[in-house]
C-alpha cells in the first residue's frame, strides 16, 4: 500500500483500519507520537466483574432524566446512527458495559494533534522555497471530516463487549445500542483516528 511504499513506520494502521479498531487493551504502538506510558486502570475481565453494579446506576441515571428535550434530542440522534448502521439495538441483552470501558485502554505514546505551530512553519517553508516569487497574499483551505470518526469500524472483540444507553423516548424505555463505528467518547477511538490522521498527513506531505 501507499504508506508501506513510503516507509510510514505505523505498520499495522491499514491491517486495524480493515479489522476494526479494538477500544480496550493496548494501543499498538504507531512509533510516529512521542514514548509515554498510560497504563489501563482495569482490564476488560474487571470490567466485565463491576459491570453489574455499575450498569445499574447507568440504567437508574438514564431512568431519571428529567430534561424532556435533551432525551428526544438524543434519542432522534440515536435512530439517526441506528439507520445509517453505526449502532445497532441490542434487545437481546440486559447488560451494559459501558462502566469502566475507557479505564481499561492504555498507550505507550502521548497523542498528539497538529496545531498552531505547525501551521507556521509550513507558511516559513513555503515562503523561504518561493522566495522572490511568492504572491502578496497567501490563501488556505481547512478542511473539516463529517462524521469523521464513523467511517472507521470497531473490532469484533468491542462490537461484542461494548454497549452504549439511551432512553427511547418513543417507548419510554432504556434502550441499548451495539457499537459498529467508533463511538465518540471512547480513548481508543481518539487514538485511534489520531493515528489515522497522521498517516493522511505523512502521506500528504510527502
Amino acid at each position: 500500500d501507499v504508506l508501506t511504499d513510503l516507509g510510514y513506520p505505523d505498520k499495522s494502521l491499514v491491517d486495524e483500519i480493515a479489522q476494526g479498531f479494538t477500544l480496550h487493551g493496548w494501543m499498538t504502538e504507531s512509533n510516529v507520537f512521542p514514548k509515554e506510558t498510560k497504563e489501563p486502570e482495569y482490564t476488560a475481565d474487571m470490567v466485565r466483574s463491576a459491570a453489574k453494579g455499575v450498569n445499574q446506576m447507568v440504567f437508574g441515571q438514564v431512568n431519571g432524566t428529567s430534561d424532556d428535550k435533551l432525551v428526544r434530542t438524543t434519542w432522534e440522534s440515536a435512530l439517526e446512527e441506528i439507520e445509517k448502521q453505526w449502532v445497532w439495538c441490542d434487545v437481546t441483552s440486559d447488560d451494559c458495559a459501558i462502566g469502566g470501558y475507557n479505564k481499561a485502554y492504555g498507550t505507550n505514546e502521548e497523542l498528539r494533534v497538529h496545531a498552531i505551530d505547525q501551521l507556521a512553519a509550513c507558511l516559513s517553508r513555503l515562503c523561504t522555497d518561493l522566495g522572490d516569487d511568492i504572491d502578496d497574499d497567501i490563501v488556505g483551505r481547512t478542511y473539516d471530516l463529517r462524521s469523521a470518526y464513523k467511517q472507521f469500524g470497531v473490532s469484533v472483540q468491542t462490537r461484542d463487549l461494548l454497549r452504549l444507553l439511551v432512553w427511547d423516548s418513543d417507548q419510554q424505555t432504556p434502550c441499548l445500542l451495539g457499537v459498529n463505528a467508533l463511538p465518540f467518547g471512547a480513548s481508543g477511538s481518539v487514538s485511534a483516528f489520531l493515528r489515522i490522521s497522521m498517516a493522511l498527513w505523512y502521506v500528504g506531505t510527502v
